[in-house]
């Protein structure tokens, strides 16, 4: 499932890699007019800001690859939420079938991964369980002492698994 998460995350990278090629490349051009609904003085009118809004498209799709290639969850769903919102902003003020197109998608991908990812209970207790294997009787002065490795070693647990 964590490979279909990663499947449908790359697709998104992809697709927002198109865009940034369409805003950035093809705006003021017959195809990108086309795809884009414009009128050349449209287009020509607005060319500055197309590749203004390619490049962020870009940034997206570079942090997306970055998550994926890193294999780190926290990345991938920073850069989906991203998308999920810029989808949701640029369907309620530019054109509603941009939510469908790239809102969505990202949505979809973004529960998958948080999903797929997550770390089980059953794999959170494994550090626990192993501090408690190599557990020791103590006195009374040296409990405190192993209460404060016993928490820096689930904190430092934590951060692994976070990191």
């Amino acid at each position: 499932m964590k490979l279909f998460a990663n499947f449908v995350s790359a697709l998104i990278a992809l697709e927002h890699i198109g865009i940034l090629i369409l805003e950035m490349f093809f705006w003021d051009r017959p195809v990108g007019r086309r795809i884009f609904g414009m009128t050349p003085e449209l287009s020509a009118a607005t060319a500055t800001l197309a590749v203004n809004q390619g490049l962020y498209n870009g940034f997206l799709a570079a942090g997306l690859i970055w998550g994926l290639i890193s294999d780190r969850r926290v990345i991938k769903l920073f850069f989906l939420a991203c998308i999920v919102i810029a989808g949701i902003f640029g369907g309620i003020t530019a054109k509603p079938s941009i939510f469908l197109a790239q809102a969505l998608p990202a949505l979809i991908a973004l529960v998958l991964v948080h999903y797929t990812s997550r770390v089980t209970p059953k794999l959170a207790n494994v550090h626990s369980n192993a501090f408690r294997r190599h557990q020791v009787k103590v006195n009374a002065n040296q409990v405190s002492t192993l209460k404060l490795v016993k928490i820096n070693c689930d904190l430092g647990a934590v951060t692994r698994s976070i990191l």
